[in-house]
């Protein structure tokens, strides 16, 4: 018996999973121009523009019924995009393989206050690149991931909990950042 060839021509328009659908919230924000970080060792970065998505399930309604009124329906899934205000610094310690996050407000009063300087161990680190990922960052069960393209001065921070504490459900934090080696 001869084998057979089979092949699934699959069109273009559906492997574009990006789409807008009626609804859909867009944000759009000013890329900055790098300022040549090169190989700084504490990057000052600033939030551009970022995405959350989360649960609400009947057992958090139930819990909290005043947080329930600006929540999703319970059982239900969302989707916010917004433009936030997170402003952290980056500091790639002495040991090159620890990557501290800080609040700026922290990090420039020197006080260690409600966001203690938070270690990502550090996956990658070049001339081009930073690569940190913490699990536990934010929770027992989350993980944190933040990128910075050196030369472009652009980064990435995503945090992702597989049950908030208040929701009950997965949740998942992301934000594009601008990073530089200057404090604006």
């Amino acid at each position: 018996m001869k084998g057979r060839v089979v092949v699934t021509v699959i069109p273009a328009a559906l492997l574009w999973v990006s789409a807008t659908w009626p609804g859909d919230a867009v944000l759009s924000s000013a890329i900055p121009s790098a300022d040549g970080s090169g190989k700084a060792n504490i990057y000052y970065c600033d939030a551009l523009i970022g995405s959350v998505i989360q649960g609400w399930s009947n057992k958090a309604a139930d819990r909290f019924p005043l947080l329930s009124k600006e929540s999703p329906p319970p059982n239900t899934m969302q989707a916010l995009s917004m433009h936030p205000t997170d402003r952290i610094v980056l500091i790639i310690e002495s040991d090159q393989k620890t990557l501290s996050m800080s609040s700026r407000r922290d990090f420039e009063t020197g006080g260690n206050g409600v966001a203690a300087p938070s270690p990502y161990d550090i996956l990658e680190l070049d001339d081009n690149y930073i690569v940190g990922f913490a699990a536990g960052a934010a929770g027992v069960n989350s993980s944190s991931l933040i990128t910075i393209d050196r030369k472009q001065g652009l980064g990435t921070w995503s945090t992702t909990l597989t049950r908030d504490v208040i929701s009950g459900v997965p949740r998942v934090d992301s934000m594009v950042l601008s990073c530089g080696s200057r404090r604006p």
